[in-house]
């Protein structure tokens, strides 16, 4: 298992864990709620919370660091978020869509790599 897959794993388990309250409209609210993504960002480095944007990218997003570490589309990020925030679907709903849709969700490493060594 490459590292995206291993940080992708997390991902799902921190979501389905029950560890972190669901919170809407920022990556992390003040304390500790949590959107999906924002989960993502702390599984990714928990200390980056303290340094000022270190997660951020645009719009309360995660950064292009963090997406890239995990393999997630840009153009799903806006998904996530309307499931976290508008539809207001649980963390174990949502990380049983990233299962289930994942080659829809994130990079295909393998075409990645095939475009890359031609």
């Amino acid at each position: 298992m490459n590292k995206k897959h291993e940080l992708r794993e997390r991902w799902f388990q921190a979501l389905e864990s029950g560890k972190y309250k669901q919170g809407r409209g920022k990556l992390r609210q003040e304390g500790s709620e949590f959107c999906c993504l924002g989960v993502l960002c702390d599984i990714y480095d928990s200390s980056g919370w303290d340094i000022q944007a270190h997660h951020l990218g645009r719009n309360e997003t995660p950064s292009n660091e963090v997406l890239w570490a995990v393999g997630l589309k840009h153009s799903f990020v806006n998904v996530l978020t309307h499931m976290n925030d508008r539809e207001e679907l649980s963390f174990r709903y949502i990380a049983g869509q990233l299962r289930a849709r994942e080659n829809e969700f994130f990079i295909n490493e393998e075409t990645v790599n095939d475009n890359t060594s031609k």
